[in-house]
Formats: structure tokens, C-alpha cells, sequence
């Protein structure tokens, strides 16, 4: 019994560490860099993006190390599993309530390839602001962005 937990639980770890690969890879976190965002390394959200933005092989070695800090976990066999299936289904079942606008904003972030203004006129969209607010949007992002790069 606690082998066959500790091949779930591997299963899970191995599943967990390739969807944070493809999730720091992929064309959504494209789309938040262009405003500044990031998908945080440890998968529980968005974070502000580092400028100059890490090298490729930076961002491997800290995703490779946080994977490899989860791996002994893993010896808890059946607990482990518990643990990250009931952060799996509290996550499906959070996301059940979100407005149907959201599910769209996301799917256009995971989808298509926005150009930083299609991005200002989606945020001004979700917002519910008027669109002749979209000049001063941009420039509060615009602004943004030029403080988190003077920042560092």
C-alpha cells in the first residue's frame, strides 16, 4: 500500500513539475510580461515581473531547484497525495465561480498573442470602464511598468 502511494504521489510530483515548466513557457506569461506580469515561479499566481528579465537558464535553475525541493515530499506517500489532490480540487472548485467574463480574459491570455494595447483595452474592458478611459489607463500602465524597471 505505501508503494503504490509513493507511485501516485511521483505521478503527481512529476505532473506538478512538468505544468510548471510549460506554465512559465508559455504564451501567457508573454502576454503579462508585455504588461509587466509574471506567472510567479512557484504556480500560486501572478507576480510583478524582475527587470532585466533572468536569462532562460536562471529560470530553469530556480524552477529545477523548487522541483527538487518538492521530491522528498514524496516519501509521505499517501499524505502527499492528499495534500497537493485537495489543493487540485480546491482550486477546480474555486474556479467554478468566477464570472464568465474572467474565464474569457483568461482564455484570450492563454490563446492569442495581444500586443500590449489589446492587453490596456481587455483591462479597461474587464474594469467595466468607459472606453475613452483606455489614454489615461495606458499611461498608468505604461507608468507602471517604468517604475518596476527603475525599481531594479
Amino acid at each position: 500500500m505505501y508503494e503504490t502511494g509513493i507511485l501516485v504521489a511521483l505521478a503527481l510530483w512529476l505532473y506538478s513539475t512538468v505544468s510548471m515548466f510549460v506554465r512559465k513557457n508559455s504564451l501567457m506569461e508573454k502576454n503579462l510580461n508585455r504588461i509587466g506580469r509574471q506567472i510567479s515561479t512557484t504556480g500560486l499566481g501572478v507576480s510583478d515581473m524582475k527587470y532585466p528579465k533572468p536569462t532562460a537558464g536562471k529560470i530553469f535553475a530556480k524552477q529545477a531547484l523548487i522541483s527538487a525541493l518538492g521530491l522528498p515530499f514524496v516519501l509521505l506517500s499517501w499524505l502527499y497525495v492528499l495534500v497537493v489532490g485537495g489543493m487540485m480540487v480546491h482550486a477546480f472548485i474555486k474556479d467554478l465561480g468566477v464570472p464568465q467574463s474572467i474565464k474569457e480574459w483568461r482564455w484570450k491570455l492563454k490563446n492569442l498573442d495581444m500586443t500590449f494595447d489589446e492587453m490596456i483595452k481587455e483591462i479597461v474592458k474587464q474594469e467595466g470602464l468607459d472606453e475613452s478611459e483606455y489614454p489615461r489607463v495606458r499611461q498608468e500602465w505604461v507608468d507602471y511598468i517604468d517604475g518596476l524597471k527603475a525599481r531594479q
